[in-house]
């Protein structure tokens, strides 16, 4: 067997199987966890378990009875034959593009005929595939050979930077036991998308400013890569270019965006898309329980995103005034309350300094506290919260320090109190314990 065979198998396997090997070695190796960290924080916050039919047996319900292996099947194999065919293209190119790839002229003449060898692989081809300036407006200059061959190098390009960064994703989520049926539809598009991404990039690559440096044809293979591995950043790009047909905007893309929340990076929010929660909105109505079961973020980091998100949607445009004066979350304002109250003082007068140090209006902040310190739900997330930093562990602390123990707070409802699993009462919302 001919060496260029060998290695393009080798290749075949590791790109068309790495899905699958993904898949086993979450399921062998990371869901024992997961179930472990989620029922330890079921536990923690004192919820009751959930149980659910499973082939007729009653089972407690955690991620491995949701995640089956079944839901990964038809993900799983989308993802391999994506892969299959967007990889043939730099694998059997004298198979596919005939006489493209047969027969190739360098610019000094010399003809290269070898079509068994990588030399004629569009990934290696280098300037080969066409020395091609589409800033010449003389078409007679142009060979349709070279414009086929860019754009298949293109695609070549495109694909590997793709996934490249689908496999590191998935290794990224791997590591934190955090493999979707979800996230393979997602690799597999994205594939698609940036390959479309790049290619239309490469048309008019050649308009590109690229400073002192001088465009030739050998920067799209680059392009083509780095469109692989950013095609969101590239397609903006493309809509600037005709953003006066793309001009609308909504309070969903500027004031409720994930990014307006201290905390979650530009991979966060894509797992959180993936969950169907696309801006700050959907975040602060989402359920903690089901984040709990579906992603990888520990219950504390998702209790202080809700926390923000449900902040962000009283305050829009006011959300940096409140970050200015300590106001970062909703949890701020009842423990604003409970330590005015606590001291006999009024806590008006405290909003009404918080206004006037923050230029933001007084009766909105009063409004927005009122609701906040009258909601149940926000108050049940508030308790989780304090649980998870809880009397016990800074007791403990101090003791282990010798230092004197502060005084235990006074718990802010009744729904606060330890008392195993029936303490929850049946008024609580059901979006926070589902």
């Amino acid at each position: 067997m001919e060496l260029d065979v060998i290695l393009k198998i080798l290749f075949a396997v590791i790109v068309n199987g790495f899905g699958l090997i993904v898949f086993w070695s979450f399921r062998f190796f990371k869901m024992d966890k997961k179930d472990h960290e989620y029922t330890k924080a079921i536990n923690k916050f004192g919820l009751k378990k959930k149980f659910e039919e499973v082939r007729g047996k009653k089972v407690e319900r955690k991620p491995s009875t949701v995640l089956t292996a079944t839901n990964y099947w038809l993900p799983l194999v989308f993802f391999t034959i994506t892969c299959s065919i967007l990889s043939s293209i730099f694998l059997f190119p004298s198979e596919l593009f005939g006489e493209l790839f047969e027969e190739l002229t360098s610019d000094d003449g010399t003809v290269i005929s070898s079509a068994k060898t990588f030399a004629h692989n569009p990934f290696f081809m280098g300037m080969l595939f066409g020395n091609l300036d589409i800033s010449d407006l003389d078409m007679s200059n142009l060979n349709v050979q070279d414009i086929q061959r860019r754009s298949i190098a293109t695609l070549a390009w495109g694909f590997m930077g793709a996934f490249l960064w689908a496999a590191s994703n998935m290794v990224r989520r791997l590591s934190k036991a955090d493999i979707t049926p979800v996230l393979y539809y997602k690799a597999s598009f994205r594939l698609l998308f940036a390959c479309a991404v790049a290619l239309i990039f490469s048309f008019i690559s050649d308009r590109l400013s690229l400073g002192e440096v001088s465009y030739t044809s050998s920067f799209v293979p680059a392009l083509a890569f780095v469109a692989g591995t950013l095609p969101d950043r590239f397609f903006n790009y493309l809509l600037e270019l005709i953003k006066t047909i793309f001009n609308g905007s909504d309070v969903n893309t500027k004031q409720l965006h994930l990014r307006n929340i201290e905390g979650i990076s530009a991979s966060h929010r894509e797992r959180l898309w993936e969950e169907g929660i696309d801006n700050a909105q959907n975040l602060a109505q989402a359920s903690l329980t089901q984040l709990m079961l579906k992603t990888p973020f520990e219950a504390r980091q998702l209790l202080d995103w809700i926390g923000q998100a449900k902040l962000l949607t009283y305050m829009k445009d006011d959300i940096k005034r409140a970050h200015a004066v300590g106001i970062r979350s909703v949890y701020d304002f009842i423990a604003l309350k409970q330590t005015y109250t606590k001291r006999g003082l009024d806590n008006m007068a405290a909003l009404q300094e918080l206004g006037q140090s923050s230029g933001m209006s007084t009766p909105k902040l009063a409004v927005v506290a009122e609701l906040v310190n009258e909601d149940l739900g926000i108050k049940s997330l508030k308790g989780f919260m304090d649980k998870l930093n809880g009397k016990k562990e800074v007791t403990d602390l101090y003791e282990n320090n010798e230092v004197e123990a502060p005084e235990a707070p006074t718990p802010i409802d009744p729904i606060l109190e330890d008392k195993g699993d029936d303490s929850i009462p049946s008024d609580i919302p059901t979006s926070y314990d589902q």
